[in-house]
């Protein structure tokens, strides 16, 4: 704070100028006096003549000593007084004299004994040896006069603050520090050509051997500079010179009334400021945001405000998150190592049907899966040599997770390995080609029958040519785990580099093989999830809801199953006596052109019932609607008919586009 000294009156400058008048006289009559051989006495020696030379053995014998009669100047080395009569003096410390209060008596009025104990120093103003003061008793601690209300400005002077009931202490000429009422810190300007004006925010520079080193702080781009800010200048700060900044406290004789500027405005750094500059508009981000100060008096000289110097918390500094390289668009997402860290934003799944609820197929392939489709988008592999492979839909699914079904895979007989793969188009898998992107599946073994070990592993590949799945390139692979065996669903996740010739296309597997052929292995598969970043999220759908789900599914393939005795599926004319065209339109535009096949009894409805023999996709079919060629029994070139089942309500029509 600024220094405000008033009036240079003092109680503890009363009292000794009161007792130096009372004495004034009796300095005149007191004498030295002695019976000693080689004694000074008042016949040997005039007043204020004692010096080391005239006294032979070093002692002084004498009742009254008198108030500035014996100084330094001719007593030189004073090492030992003796006292007579009823005066008694111990020994004091560092050039200190010290008389026990319970023997002293007159000539000095006020000081009473019994009191404690008095001190006598050299004061060099006067030049003399001077009762001071009553020494405090011990349990009063030391007391300042809290009557007092102002004198000398001189550094260093501690002494009692009226204003703020509390002591202060002159720093300099200019500041004063109100013990336990604010915080300051004494710096350098940086600059040796410019002075740093009063009330200019500051941040440190380069420290020099021990000596803090400050210049004005910057506003602009301050993101980074927020935790070089330190704190306000208390003073006028000389170029290449000393002074005071407050970190916390008041500073007054301020010019507070600027344009925006009232009682209790929240003051921020400048964000356009390279020179410390305050204001009262709050900045936006990424500037310095956290007021460092609010102003208590408005005026346009002496003014005051309240220095709260808070420098803010950037996110990356908080003690759980970790901050690395941060890119426009990233969010912050929590890991499994309990830490907020910066990634992509949650992306879409890049799996479709990753929580394996969608079966067009049906819920259970048993035999030999190896190269077919269970669940939707998901294609099953298993090692040859005359074992099996199947896949299944289950409701065992891990415990507090939002997932409906999970997928079983099994393998028999001779097979000892066997994967669930899903490949993404070129128009998705695109998305993914250089990015880092992290695979994650929920995933536990069953009882097994068997003693075989086991290990749980993923994989990558690419296509040779633009969603051409004929020949593949193996890409990356990592394992799960080593040792497969809990029985507890555990989410397992690898976080990789996608390869950039991803823009084929894309697949990822995860697989389990085993040491050696086993029984029957049971491996329970649920949440797979393929996501741009290195987070393995919650589990989302790629869709946002089921049916939409649903319709991203039969973009790669559709049935189209009768459900009833006799239902129709589609109308067309004969072009002879036995073969018809019909186009089917489906929910969702497939693909490409797909292959057709069919299961079940099948019929036409023209002049007569006949019955279809084969069904088939007709040469020049599109995306949809898709155009069926047949063979039915006899009818009449040109006869209208329409396509239904034939007392099957199993039979069904399917439209395979996969990749």
């Amino acid at each position: 704070m600024v220094s405000r000294r008033k009036r240079s009156n003092s109680s503890v400058g009363n009292k000794l100028n009161n007792l130096n008048d009372r004495v004034a006289q009796k300095q005149k009559d007191q004498q030295v006096t002695g019976t000693q051989t080689n004694a000074v006495t008042n016949d040997s020696i005039a007043p204020n003549a004692v010096n080391s030379e005239s006294i032979a053995d070093r002692a002084i014998t004498s009742r009254q000593i008198g108030t500035g009669e014996v100084t330094s100047e001719n007593l030189g080395a004073l090492t030992e007084i003796v006292a007579g009569g009823s005066l008694t003096i111990d020994a004091g410390l560092d050039g200190h004299l010290r008389l026990d209060g319970t023997s002293y008596n007159l000539p000095y009025e006020g000081l009473n004994s019994g009191a404690g104990l008095y001190t006598m120093a050299f004061d060099p103003a006067d030049n003399a040896i001077k009762i001071l003061d009553a020494t405090p008793t011990a349990h009063d601690g030391l007391r300042f006069d809290t009557t007092y209300t102002g004198g000398s400005t001189a550094t260093g002077m501690l002494s009692w603050s009226d204003d703020d009931e509390t002591i202060e202490m002159m720093l300099n000429s200019g500041v004063t520090l109100e013990v336990g009422q604010e915080h300051l810190l004494r710096v350098k300007n940086a600059s040796a050509s410019v002075a740093i004006p009063k009330f200019t925010a500051v941040g440190w520079s380069n420290p020099t051997a021990g000596i803090l080193i400050v210049s004005p702080a910057t506003g602009t781009g301050a993101r980074d500079f927020i935790y070089s800010l330190i704190g306000i200048t208390t003073q006028e700060i000389p170029a290449d010179g000393y002074g005071f900044i407050t970190q916390f406290g008041i500073i007054d004789g301020i010019k507070t009334d600027n344009v925006g500027w009232s009682m209790g405005s929240q003051i921020y750094l400048d964000p356009a400021t390279t020179t410390g500059q305050l204001t009262a508009t709050a900045p936006s981000a990424p500037s310095h945001r956290t007021p460092v100060c609010r102003v208590i008096k408005v005026d346009a000289a002496d003014g005051k405000v309240l220095v709260r110097l808070d420098r803010g918390t950037r996110v990356g500094d908080i003690q759980d998150a970790t901050i690395t390289s941060a890119l426009e668009g990233q969010t912050l997402l929590y890991n499994s190592s309990g830490v907020w860290v910066n990634s992509a934003s949650p992306s879409q799944n890049f799996f479709i049907n990753g929580a394996f609820d969608m079966w067009q197929r049906g819920t259970l392939l048993t035999g030999d899966a190896n190269g077919q489709y269970g669940p939707d988008r998901w294609r099953i592999t298993a090692s040859s040599g005359g074992g099996s492979a199947g896949v299944s839909q289950q409701t065992d699914v891990p415990s507090g997770q939002i997932l409906p079904y999970s997928a079983l895979l099994t393998l028999s007989g001779t097979t000892t390995s066997g994967q669930v793969q899903q490949r993404i188009e070129s128009s998705y898998a695109h998305q993914l080609a250089g990015q880092t992107v992290t695979f994650s599946i929920w995933a536990r073994r069953g009882i097994d029958v068997g003693s075989a070990t086991s290990t749980l592993t993923w994989s990558t590949a690419y296509p040779s040519g633009t969603d051409s799945w004929g020949s593949s390139t193996a890409d990356q692979s990592g394992t799960f785990s080593a040792s497969f065996t809990s029985t507890t669903w555990t989410r397992y996740s690898a976080t990789f580099t996608v390869n950039a010739l991803a823009t084929r296309g894309y697949s990822i597997a995860i697989k389990r093989t085993l040491s050696a052929a086993q029984t029957a292995t049971y491996t329970y598969l649920a949440g797979a999830q393929l996501e741009i970043g290195s987070i393995a999220t919650p589990f989302r759908r790629n869709s946002p809801n089921i049916q939409a789900e649903l319709a991203a599914c039969q973009r790669y393939y559709q049935r189209i199953v009768a459900k009833q005795a006799y239902s129709l599926f589609a109308s067309g004319v004969y072009n002879s006596t036995t073969a018809f065209y019909m186009p089917i339109h489906l929910p969702v535009e497939l693909r490409t052109t797909p292959a057709v096949s069919y299961s079940g009894a099948f019929r036409t409805l023209t002049d007569t019932t006949e019955t279809v023999s084969s069904i088939a996709i007709y040469t020049y079919s599109s995306t949809n609607p898709v155009s069926l060629a047949g063979v039915s029994s006899s009818s009449s070139d040109g006869n209208a008919a329409v396509l239904g089942a034939n007392n099957d309500a199993a039979a069904y029509i399917e439209f395979d586009a996969e990749l």
